[in-house]
């Protein structure tokens, strides 16, 4: 059980770290771990929505949820920024190069302005050898 502990605590400072660079296998094992984690978290809260719908006795329950899942997906949504940043660290660019596809998908609200970037990012080589944000990481870390 301690291993399962260290395995979640190293996934989480992996996932809510902004400096450094970050490889696109990391990236894309990161993304696959974040997605399963929202299925479940989706299917969880949808079964708790049906069950409160037909039982409108559970207020408190009922607003309890709704801001366990805006926490929820305001986590998700920062660790997916710091990866993105780390992913443009890996390329030598600044990690502020993500505040404009941001910044498009709020002002137009197409979601999908950021959601390109984000999978593109994932696409795109890092420079090789190391930069200012760091030495080239290697694909084989866990």
């Amino acid at each position: 059980m301690k291993e399962f502990g260290r395995s979640c605590e190293k996934f989480l400072r992996e996932i809510f770290k902004f400096s450094g660079r970050l490889s696109r296998q990391k990236y894309a094992l990161l993304n696959r771990k974040l997605f399963c984690i929202g299925v479940l978290f989706l299917t969880g809260t949808f079964v708790l929505d049906i069950f409160l719908e037909y039982n409108p006795g559970y207020v408190l329950l009922s607003s309890a949820l709704k801001a366990i899942k805006i926490m929820f997906w305001l986590s998700i949504w920062i660790s997916l920024m710091g990866m993105a940043v780390r992913r443009l660290h890996d390329r030598g660019s600044s990690g502020w190069k993500i505040v404009m596809p941001i910044i498009i998908s709020i002002v137009t609200d197409l979601i999908i302005v950021w959601i390109i970037y984000y999978f593109v990012l994932g696409r795109l080589e890092g420079t090789d050898g190391a930069n200012k944000y760091g030495d080239k990481p290697s694909d084989d870390e866990d």
